[in-house]
């Protein structure tokens, strides 16, 4: 039975079409760069949100609506609501946008916040633009037995004021 060697070019090319197609199915292709031609994201949004995972948290419901308020200077956004002063991010090409933010409870504990978005432009005249994403809170407090994380995931869309 004779053995059939590969070249390298051919296990090469193999490689990167394996790697191209895995770009693809995930939605990595490139095109989402911070904007240079930005759509008109700014402005006031009232937000609802679905609770869709929460590990290690107890006690106390977070607030089912909140009200968003984006500013934007080229690519970079700025944000704050009414729990949460001071979110910084980037918005893409695409309409996808990010937001992050960290503060201290009290000096009781550390809070974070990571926002993935998508920004979508009203339809015909009048129409109204809108938000949607994922809202990802992780809290972490101080015990008598060390630091309590928490997680808390939800889905959040709301539409411009």
């Amino acid at each position: 039975m004779a053995c059939i060697r590969p070249s390298l070019a051919s296990v090469a090319v193999a490689a990167a079409a394996v790697l191209l197609s895995a770009l693809l199915v995930s939605g990595c292709t490139g095109d989402n760069k911070p904007c240079t031609t930005c759509p008109p994201i700014e402005g006031t949004y009232a937000l609802g949100f679905e609770e869709t995972g929460a590990a290690g948290c107890d006690g106390g419901t977070p607030p089912q609506r909140d009200t968003l308020a984006l500013t934007r200077h080229g690519a970079s956004l700025s944000g704050h609501t009414e729990v949460w002063e001071d979110l910084t991010g980037t918005l893409y090409e695409s309409g996808d946008f990010s937001l992050s933010g960290t503060t201290e409870d009290g000096g009781t504990g550390l809070d974070t916040v990571s926002v993935q978005g998508h920004y979508r432009a009203g339809i015909g005249d009048g129409g109204t633009p809108s938000l949607d994403g994922t809202w990802v809170e992780s809290h972490q407090r101080s015990t008598p037995s060390g630091p309590q994380p928490c997680t808390l995931t939800r889905a959040f869309s709301g539409a411009r004021q």
